[in-house]
């Protein structure tokens, strides 16, 4: 009988090629996780990433911006399973920023300093000494709510993860199956204890091999459709797919993790 280890890598693992844009490390935003036979040369088995692609947004159809996704945003809640594609931002600092700028400029409207003109815009006149300490104090306030927003934004809004799962055989003995699945609780099991909240949406782009070990219900995996996947995804769905047919290849199909 094997004996099987599950391991962290490291940056001496050599792993196949088709790993998807492999780091050889784990990190805070990312988890690589192998199974080996140890009775067997540490025979890889199957390996499996996942990580942190950036934070959920839904895309404003009104106009060009992105409405960053919190975890108490009643429109989010109430809409997880619905037909709203997320897109991702690896930073929300531009959709805050935005935000920020908008309430700056309602308060610099309604600042009863005067704007001076003429001989009174000279530096050395109170108008702009006065005109220029305002300024100075909404730079100050500006940075105080970017840093605000920021940190009460990461503590609160949802991150989209990408798995990555690979085997090293396409000819499986029965209990290697049984091994995928404990690599797959394992890596998810991992990716638990990274999520700022539950409300994290982990996806996979999976060979139809590979599709019942995903669906299981202790997983509760589900298909996604092309139009629902984030942007990001779908590109690289219909890239592999591409590839698959020039190749003759497996296809792939988008899954996505059902809140547990």
């Amino acid at each position: 009988m094997p004996s099987i280890r599950f391991r962290d890598a490291d940056p001496d693992d050599k792993l196949p090629k088709t790993f998807d844009s492999l780091i050889s490390a784990s990190t805070a935003d990312q988890i690589i996780m192998l199974a080996e036979d140890s009775k067997d040369n540490n025979r890889l088995i199957a390996w499996a990433k996942i990580q942190s692609l950036g934070y959920a947004v839904i895309p404003d159809s009104t106009s060009t911006a992105s409405a960053l996704v919190f975890e108490d945003d009643d429109n989010y809640n109430n809409n997880y399973n619905t037909l709203q594609r997320r897109e991702v931002v690896s930073s929300a600092s531009d959709v805050i920023e935005s935000d920020v700028n908008e309430q700056l400029w309602e308060e610099f409207e309604d600042d009863p300093t005067p704007i001076p003109n003429g001989l009174a815009s000279l530096p050395w006149t109170s108008e702009y000494r006065a005109a220029s300490k305002s300024a100075a104090k909404r730079r100050e306030r500006r940075d105080k709510l970017m840093e605000r927003e920021e940190q009460f934004a990461k503590r609160n809004r949802p991150r989209i993860w990408e798995m990555t799962f690979e085997r090293s055989d396409q000819e499986r003995k029965q209990y290697e199956i049984d091994i995928e699945s404990k690599l797959l609780q394992k890596v998810l099991e991992e990716q638990a204890k990274l999520q700022y909240n539950d409300n994290d949406e982990v996806y996979v782009l999976t060979p139809l091999s590979l599709v019942p070990l995903f669906v299981q219900e202790q997983f509760g995996f589900i298909e996604v459709r092309r139009e629902l996947t984030p942007s990001a995804l779908s590109l690289k769905l219909v890239y592999r797919n591409i590839t698959a047919k020039l190749f003759r290849r497996e296809e792939s199909l988008c899954l996505k993790r059902r809140r547990q």
